[in-house]
């Protein structure tokens, strides 16, 4: 947990509060002191919420490299490398479930490679390969590869997990799965 989450939930706890005092107010026949509860409250929320479509729009790309972790929540993919085929590319990974007691799974999870101009390959079906939402044991680890059609000629390459397909009401500073942040990429050797 992120200190932006934290920050979230104890704003979140505020709201809460804030909105319930109007609400009090409203029903003690206070109607100007409950919509300047309620004006304050829409001011500051509209507030945070450029801060945070600010953050997801202006932050840069992050770039991982190969063995480095990229969780969401305790479900994780660590890129082990990449190979050049006849017919494309192959990356090997591995699925990890860092909890210490639950099970985890990811549904929707979207994985694909892009170039440094910008270019997208999507990976070739596989019934034999480990689904990406295959359900993990607590600590367990499953190998995986999957391979990708590219050309030839192809440069910068980087592997690309989006999971989920993008939010668009963002509410935690800096979250990824943002619809207006770049997704992170695994650079390939």
């Amino acid at each position: 947990m992120t200190a932006f989450d934290l920050l979230f939930l104890a704003l979140f706890a505020v709201t809460v509060a804030t909105l319930l005092g109007a609400a009090i107010a409203f029903l003690k026949g206070n109607r100007t002191r409950s919509r300047h509860i309620a004006r304050r409250w829409a001011v500051c929320a509209l507030v945070y919420l450029a801060v945070v479509y600010a953050v997801a729009i202006g932050r840069p790309r992050r770039i991982l490299s190969v063995g480095q972790d990229h969780c969401f929540d305790e479900w994780c993919v660590i890129v082990d490398g990449a190979s050049r085929t006849p017919e494309g590319h192959r990356v090997n990974f591995h699925l990890f479930n860092r909890a210490r007691r639950a099970d985890q799974h990811a549904n929707g999870v979207e994985v694909y490679l892009t170039d440094d101009r910008g270019r997208r390959w999507d990976p070739e079906p596989d019934p034999t390969g480990v689904p990406m939402n295959t359900v993990l044991h607590a600590g367990e680890s499953k190998a995986a590869a999957l391979r990708f059609r590219t050309p030839p000629n192809v440069q910068g390459l980087g592997f690309v997990v989006n999971h989920g397909m993008g939010l668009p009401v963002c509410l935690v500073i800096g979250d990824e799965q943002c619809l207006f942040h770049t997704r992170p990429v695994v650079r390939l050797p």
